[in-house]
């Protein structure tokens, strides 16, 4: 399977929303998007035991959280309609450093 971003000769009218889509022009499906962000993450050293490819969205917002972002741009980006969502599921920023959780493993901020 190969990808490519943003490629509008390929595409066809009705699929330019796509961001991921395979040679052919046609979107990728979620599964393959899932294979794509495991394999990469898997290749990164990431205990993909642990760590699944709806992580990436954690570990995002949680980064940008705890650079200032503000609350409602995060929520925004996520398209989360709940605060509660947010600050229940995706804001990780208590976690810290000790804990070896997925923002640490995958984010090394300089």
């Amino acid at each position: 399977m190969s990808t490519t971003v943003n490629n509008k000769e390929r595409r066809k009218k009705h699929q330019r929303d796509s961001v991921f889509i395979n040679n052919d022009g046609t979107p990728l499906q979620v599964n393959q998007i899932n294979e794509v962000v495991l394999s990469t993450l898997s290749k990164s050293g990431i205990d993909t035991t642990k760590f699944k490819s709806h992580s990436t969205r954690s570990a995002m917002a949680s980064l940008l959280l705890s650079n200032n972002v503000p609350f409602h741009v995060v929520k925004k980006m996520g398209r989360w309609k709940s605060n509660d969502t947010v600050d229940t599921f995706y804001d990780k920023r208590i976690i810290g450093e000790k804990s070896g959780g997925f923002l640490n493993n995958v984010v090394q901020l300089s």
